[in-house]
């Protein structure tokens, strides 16, 4: 038991600066505000900038981000962002108010039936509006530019299919 002495008292000594170093740092960090909503302008600024994560390790959680590049606080880039399901295509309206994202869902999440949709996100809340369903030929494959394209001055919606059918 003497011999077990030194190494009960290191114990002690460690588990009472781990409860102090935790109780010091819980105490230096506020609590976030929660439930705060932005709302945006529909002319988005030029320095404005649109980061797709393409989501490689969770297709079918893909997001699509809003960031202001003129900050100079990295917590203030951040603008909003909305969802980009499986790879989703993003179509950008310069006239309309509206953004466009062709996207893909699968009955059993990552596989199974998929059901392509077009969703249109109001560009001022990035709150998803309408959601248009289609036959499953969408191409997935990384965002590209092409892919998903509004034409006819911005009066139809052209999304790229690649199936054996084509």
């Amino acid at each position: 038991m003497k011999r077990l002495q030194p190494l009960l008292s290191l114990v002690r000594i460690t588990g009472a600066l781990l409860l102090a170093t935790t109780s010091l740092a819980g105490a230096e960090i506020p609590p976030e505000p929660m439930g705060w909503a932005r709302t945006l302008p529909t002319a988005y600024l030029s320095h404005w900038i649109v980061v797709q994560d393409a989501s490689l390790f969770h297709p079918s959680d893909g997001k699509i981000i809003l960031l202001d590049a003129d900050l100079d606080a990295r917590h203030e880039h951040y603008m909003g962002t909305f969802n980009g399901s499986y790879v989703a295509q993003l179509a950008k309206a310069a006239t309309r108010t509206e953004r466009y994202v062709a996207e893909t869902f699968h009955s059993r999440g990552h596989r199974g039936v998929g059901t392509d949709v077009l969703t249109i996100y109001e560009k001022r809340t990035l709150a998803p509006v309408v959601e248009v369903v289609w036959s499953p030929k969408r191409m997935l494959a990384l965002p590209q530019g092409f892919a998903a394209l509004l034409i006819d001055t911005e009066k139809f919606v052209s999304i790229f299919n690649l199936t054996p059918a084509t």
